[in-house]
Order: C-alpha cells, then sequence, then structure tokens
C-alpha cells in the first residue's frame, strides 16, 4: 500500500505541485461527497467572515439562545421533540425518496453541499459570538444526536448507490427474503432516527447548558 503510493505520488520527475493534484484529484473521485462537504463548509466559513460587521440574524439568534437566566436553554423539553419530530421525519424521507430515484447521486451531492455550507455559516458564527471558546460550544451542539443521524444518512447513502447499480443492470425485482431484511433494515433506521430526535430534544440542551455554564462563566 505504501510503496504504491510512493510510487504514484512521489515518483521521479514530477514536481511537488503536480503530486499535490494528482492526490487531490484520486480523493475527489473516491470521495466526492466528503470533498463537496468540506469545500462548501469553508465557503460557508469565508462568507460569514465577509458579514462579521454586520449582526446577522444567526448571531443575534445564538446570542439570545445562550443568555439563559438559569431556567435551563431553549424551549421545554416536549415541544422540542414535537418540533423535532416534524422537522427531521420530513427530511428523512425526503432523503429516502428523492434519494432513491433517478438523480440520487445529484441529490445526495446537492444535500451534502447546502450542509456543509449551512455547518460553516453556523461555525463561524459561534466563533464571532463566543470566540475560541465557540468551538466547544458548536460541537456540543451536535452531540449526542449525530451518533445516530450519521449511521441514518450513511445507510441511506449506501442504499442509493445500490439502488441505483440495481436500476442500471435492469435487475428484477426483490425476493421474498429480501424485501423482509429491507423491511427490518427500514424499522432499524427508524428507531435510531429516532433515538436521535430524542436525544437532541432531551439530552442536547442538558449538555449545553451544563458546557455553556463553564465556557462562558
Amino acid at each position: 500500500m505504501k510503496r504504491r503510493y510512493a510510487r504514484k505520488y512521489h515518483s521521479p520527475g514530477k514536481s511537488h505541485l503536480t503530486r499535490q493534484r494528482r492526490a487531490l484529484g484520486d480523493a475527489v473521485k473516491k470521495h466526492p461527497l466528503y470533498m463537496f462537504f468540506l469545500a462548501s463548509f469553508f465557503l460557508g466559513v469565508w462568507c460569514m467572515n465577509l458579514w462579521r460587521g454586520q449582526q446577522t440574524s444567526l448571531v443575534i439568534a445564538l446570542q439570545q439562545f445562550f443568555q439563559w437566566d438559569g431556567s435551563g436553554i431553549g424551549a421545554a423539553p416536549a415541544d422540542l421533540f414535537v418540533f423535532l419530530l416534524k422537522e427531521r421525519g420530513i427530511l428523512f424521507l425526503v432523503l429516502l425518496f428523492f434519494g432513491m430515484g433517478k438523480y440520487g447521486k445529484i441529490f445526495h451531492g446537492l444535500f451534502v453541499t447546502y450542509a456543509g455550507f449551512a455547518a460553516g455559516v453556523i461555525f463561524a458564527s459561534f466563533l464571532l459570538v463566543f470566540g475560541a471558546m465557540g468551538t466547544v460550544l458548536f460541537a456540543c451542539s451536535f452531540f449526542p444526536q449525530v451518533l445516530f443521524y450519521l449511521p441514518v444518512y450513511f445507510f441511506l447513502l449506501k442504499a442509493s448507490e445500490a439502488w441505483g447499480r440495481l436500476k442500471e443492470h435492469g435487475a428484477g425485482g426483490f425476493s421474498g427474503r429480501e424485501k423482509a431484511v429491507l423491511l427490518s433494515a427500514l424499522v432499524f433506521l427508524l428507531l435510531l432516527a429516532l433515538l436521535g430526535v430524542l436525544s437532541e430534544a432531551y439530552v442536547n440542551p442538558i449538555i449545553l447548558e451544563k458546557v455553556s455554564e463553564i465556557v462562558l462563566n
């Protein structure tokens, strides 16, 4: 593995810039969505830095959100759960149906690009409001629900790729056993997504409140 990498990227006669371009091109081919996410993330950070002299609605919302008075951060957990269940449920259905469609790869590319840009804007907003400690609050704002949401999305992504190959080769329908496996996988995904919503509504606010007490005081 290391020898192949050395022969490919460090062979004599190739400039350092050429080797770096080739390595970057291979990374984009192997992991295009990951590269799209990183590129759009840094674009979001850059755009937010252009607006740093302005009090954007996101910055104001962050300031108000963390100005708690000891009664806790955010809405009541039950109300937050209902809101998140609706929002995450719609997103799950959109990813499921559009990701499995004819243009599933394009849809996932657009979704990952949007998610990366939004994450970059939010990250930069945390930095503008809280300084270096904003990185800690930013990371905590996704925990622990990200442990449930990421497996759900990666499974949907892999299912979309498998469905695309199935359609491309013109394979027939699923057998009874395959349908049972798919149904079991769908139920498992729904349970994971539900656990993600529960943790985001009930656990994440507690973590944010405790961490903000330490970081902001």
